[in-house]
């Protein structure tokens, strides 16, 4: 049996697309669980400074947790994970510089964020308010609405 070189560039080609498709799910994936553990602190900790629940010890636990995650953000949307199950916008990479001016605006909320939590929960009101403003500007123009 004779190889021709196109042939086994083609048959390598075809066998890398299910690698390289699957790639990009896990980056996505690992974004998604990382963007959720953002919402899930700041879900609870709206829910701490609203007084919904009791548990005001928790707060700190909650605004400090978040700044660490901010800065994840700006390394999870790499270009090959534009592609699969994801709620990101081609904008995000379309618009490079503004996509990074909302991430550093995120970055910041949550760095004040996490400089306030030393204090009573309802002093996080407005640095939380701060935080879901960021939040809303990047999903309103990066992120699929439903």
């Amino acid at each position: 049996m004779v190889f021709r070189l196109p042939h086994v560039l083609a048959a390598a080609t075809l066998a890398l697309v299910p690698v390289a498709a699957q790639a990009d799910q896990n980056l996505i994936d690992y974004r998604n669980s990382v963007m959720e553990s953002i919402g899930g602190h700041t879900t609870a900790l709206v829910a701490i400074v609203k007084g919904n629940v009791p548990f005001t010890e928790d707060a700190a636990v909650h605004a400090r947790a978040i700044e660490p995650l901010s800065k994840m953000v700006g390394h999870i949307f790499p270009s090959d994970s534009r592609t699969g199950k994801t709620e990101a916008l081609p904008a995000i990479w379309e618009q490079p510089e503004k996509f990074q001016q909302a991430v550093t605006t995120f970055q910041t909320a949550a760095a004040a964020l996490a400089k306030a939590a030393d204090g009573q929960p309802r002093d996080l009101a407005a640095p939380v308010s701060d935080l879901a403003k960021a939040c809303k500007g990047c999903h309103d123009d990066f992120r699929k609405k439903d």
